[in-house]
């Protein structure tokens, strides 16, 4: 099967180069050189295997979510899946923190934010029928 670039996948890339460039630069300025690069080589390598293993894994085709439409449904059902077990440990998180009576002021944050986001989609997608 021959893969060729759209300009979604395209911006895809673009959008992964310019992190594993942005990301790296980051960790250089706030915790030295050795941070900057190893957090490059993680980045790097991690493009380098999105990129390349499209061609050769499914897997790898439904995280980076380019594909036909097969692929595509099956990226969306598991970042359903991923977005449920992170509500499930940020919930948790924020309970056990809670009641042991250091409340993480940063996970409720995080609870919150991901609740109305998770609500606002659901009205938004309900309204423009799917």
């Amino acid at each position: 099967m021959t893969m060729t670039m759209n300009p979604k996948s395209t911006a895809r890339v673009a959008a992964a180069l310019a992190l594993a460039v942005v990301i790296p630069a980051i960790f250089w300025i706030a915790q030295g050189a050795v941070a900057g690069l190893i957090t490059a080589g993680w980045g790097w390598l991690t493009v380098l295997v999105f990129y390349f293993g499209r061609r050769r894994s499914e897997a790898v085709q439904i995280v980076s979510g380019v594909g036909d439409e097969r692929i595509r449904s099956l990226n969306v059902r598991a970042l359903a899946v991923a977005g449920f077990v992170m509500w499930a440990v940020v919930t948790a998180w924020w309970l056990v923190s809670a009641a042991t009576g250091d409340e993480n002021d940063s996970v409720g944050i995080l609870a919150a934010t991901f609740g109305v986001s998770y609500i606002a989609a659901a009205i938004y997608l309900g309204r423009r029928g799917g």
